[in-house]
């Protein structure tokens, strides 16, 4: 995962959670819980989701694919 990549995903992750703090509790607030999905994939470099949909850009080797 690129530098770019990695810090938009902190980004959105952020603003998803802080959602939570800041919209009114109606049950679309919740949708700000979502943002752990993007933190955790930014704190571990690697996407689950695409992964398992198998848009994944890199080979186990590490090497990236074209």
């Amino acid at each position: 995962m690129r530098r770019w990549e990695r810090t938009g995903r902190i980004f959105i992750g952020l603003l998803l959670l802080g959602a939570l703090c800041f919209v009114p509790r109606t049950p679309w607030a919740y949708v700000g819980f979502l943002g752990v999905i993007p933190l955790f994939s930014a704190i571990t470099g690697e996407c689950v989701l695409c992964r398992l949909l198998g848009w994944c850009r890199v080979n186990t080797s590490g090497k990236r694919r074209r």
